[in-house]
C-alpha cells in the first residue's frame, strides 16, 4: 500500500487550546510547502483542511507525520475546529493515518524513555537548524503582528521535521504497519 506523506507543524499564541489560538499551521505534502496563517483563525483552519482533502480519499491515501503531533498539534487543531463550528472536520485528523516522530523516537531509540525536543533529535543526527526563533517568541511576534519571523520559524520545524522523517523513515513505516494492522506500506515522498 503506498501512502503519502505530509508533514505538519503549527505555531499557536500558547499551550492552552481553550485560551490560545493558531496563528500558522504548515504543511509540506511531497514538495509542495504550504503555510497558512491570517487574523482570522477560522480562515486558516478552513483553508488548512481544503488543502488536506483535496486528494481522491485523503483518510486512506495520506499519512500525517509530525513531532509531538498526537499531544499537541492535533489535539489543538481539533479543539479550534470545533470552536469555529467546523464540526464534520474536527474529527478527520483523528481519522487519518499517523505518525508522531516524538513518540517514535522515544520507544525505539531513547533509552531513558522521556521526551526530547525536536532541536535534540536534530542535533543527534547533525541536521542543521538554522532558526533564531523558538515557539516561546511566537506569542510576542503575533501581538506585534510580526508574521515573518513565525512563518520562518514554522517553515524550519518543517524542513527539520522532514529530514527527521527520511532517517527514520524505516520505523515511521513499521509503527504504521503495526499501528493500523496494515500487511506493508510505502510512504512515498511526492505528493499525489
Amino acid at each position: 500500500m503506498k501512502l503519502h506523506s505530509v508533514i505538519l507543524d503549527i505555531e499557536t499564541t500558547g499551550l492552552d487550546p481553550f485560551s490560545d489560538r493558531i496563528v500558522v499551521i504548515g504543511v509540506l505534502k511531497g514538495k509542495d510547502v504550504r503555510v497558512f496563517t491570517d487574523e482570522e483563525e477560522s480562515k486558516i483552519l478552513r483553508d488548512f483542511y481544503d488543502y488536506i482533502l483535496d486528494d481522491e480519499d485523503p483518510l486512506r491515501t495520506q499519512v500525517l507525520i509530525g513531532y509531538n503531533i498526537q499531544n499537541f498539534d492535533i489535539p489543538f487543531i481539533t479543539a479550534r475546529t470545533l470552536k469555529w463550528g467546523y464540526l464534520v472536520e474536527a474529527g478527520l485528523l483523528r481519522r487519518m493515518y499517523r505518525a508522531d516522530l516524538m513518540t517514535i523516537v522515544t520507544r525505539y531509540l531513547n533509552t531513558k524513555n522521556r521526551n526530547l525536543s525536536l532541536r535534540a533529535v536534530a542535533e543527534f543526527f547533525d541536521i542543521e537548524v538554522s532558526d533564531d526563533v523558538s515557539g516561546a517568541d511566537v506569542p510576542r511576534l503575533w501581538e506585534e503582528r510580526n508574521f515573518g519571523p513565525i512563518i520562518k520559524h514554522c517553515l524550519s520545524d518543517l524542513s527539520v521535521t522532514g529530514q527527521v522523517f527520511e532517517r527514520l523513515r524505516y520505523l515511521v513505516e513499521h509503527n504504521i504497519e503495526r499501528r493500523y494492522e496494515l500487511d506493508e506500506i510505502v510512504l512515498e515522498a511526492d505528493a499525489p
